[in-house]
């Protein structure tokens, strides 16, 4: 068989890390007879074969053939070599970007089933890799503290009540090398007419010498946690109210056995209308 026979021979002489060069193949003392004819079989007249290794593992290799005897000189075979290992570094560099693509296809299709935005974020504030979830929050792709076209979309408070400054946003401090965990309760404007409650959290990403090249971020929506807390507590406010009117207000005792009470002037406050209420004693 010709191609076996090239094969074998070549790729021999291919693991010793060498490059290949055989300029009158028929006439090669190098090549066995067998080798010469399949070399022959293939009209091969000269070649060159250079080696493509991961230490010892012969991974491909990459040849220059002539169909007639070619003397081959240092610029021609050195322009083979060049052009192989430039070649090589190219598939690998796919190999590598394919698979990257493939791996973050798949974290993806995994933070989409996380019901929360998750994204991460490269030094200059841009989205490097994100669920659909998060990006609906940042639709330019960039944090607001480092996007002045939406950072007026963002508001948010510190604990004295006092607005927060862009510079202190979640985003802002994990670029400083700050974590912000469990996070900071921030408002969304959806639109001019609609917001939302969000939580945003971030924490830095250091690099190999302790440098922030980035950050991990998640945005919360807890819209309707927040307002039906705030519900809650609206109401367990009234009910308080409700409470300690009814111990302040005045009781008298009617003729036909009701308790009647003249004046509740507490319950504006809470958002009903004063009147005389009367309750069965």
């Amino acid at each position: 068989n010709a191609q076996a026979n090239y094969e074998t021979g070549l790729f021999e002489r291919l693991r010793s890390a060498a490059t290949d060069v055989h300029a009158d193949v028929i006439n090669d003392p190098d090549l066995s007879p067998a080798e010469k004819r399949a070399h022959a079989a293939m009209q091969i007249g000269a070649a060159i074969n250079v080696p493509l290794l991961d230490g010892a593992d012969l991974k491909a290799f990459f040849f220059l053939h002539h169909r007639r005897a070619h003397a081959f000189n240092d610029g021609e075979i050195e322009l083979v070599r060049e052009t192989a290992e430039r070649a090589w570094s190219a598939i690998e560099a796919a190999r590598s970007r394919a698979a990257l693509q493939e791996s973050e296809a798949r974290l993806v299709a995994a933070l989409d089933s996380v019901p929360v935005g998750v994204g991460i974020i490269d030094a200059d504030g841009a989205i490097v890799l994100a669920n659909a979830e998060y990006r609906q929050f940042l639709p330019n792709g960039i944090i607001p503290s480092r996007d002045p076209l939406a950072r007026g979309r963002w508001q948010a408070w510190n604990e004295q009540g006092e607005p927060l400054s862009f510079t202190d946003f979640p985003g802002a401090r994990a670029m400083r090398g700050e974590r912000t965990v469990p996070g900071q309760e921030m408002l969304f404007s959806v639109d001019p007419e609609h917001q939302r409650w969000t939580r945003v959290a971030s924490v830095p990403i250091h690099d190999a010498i302790g440098r922030v090249s980035g950050q991990a971020s998640v945005i919360s929506d807890i819209d309707n946690l927040k307002r039906g807390a705030d519900a809650l507590r609206e109401s367990e406010t009234r009910a308080k109210l409700l409470i300690d009117g009814i111990a302040k207000a005045t009781w008298e005792a009617a003729a036909d056995g009701l308790v009647e009470v003249d004046s509740f002037l507490w319950m504006p406050s809470i958002g009903f209308e004063a009147r005389t209420v009367t309750i069965a004693g």
